[in-house]
């Protein structure tokens, strides 16, 4: 998938994908053999679940804005 393909999806959706290759990531880093592998990939990790947060907060904004 790429990021375009990302932006896309609606909002709930691109947070259940950026968990889950934040999870994909972690699974990689146990399964790597070196440690800069394990860094790498735990970085990665990092990134996607940065960006569910942020996409979570981007729809609890919207649904503040609902609310008003």
């Amino acid at each position: 998938m790429t990021i375009g393909e990302f932006s896309e999806l609606p909002l709930m959706e691109r947070i259940q994908k950026y968990r889950a290759m934040a999870l994909r990531a972690r699974k990689e880093a146990e399964r790597a053999s070196s440690k800069v592998a394990r860094k790498s990939y735990a970085l990665i990790a990092d990134h996607w679940d940065a960006l569910a947060v942020d996409a979570e907060k981007k729809l609890e904004s919207g649904k503040n804005w609902l609310l008003e």
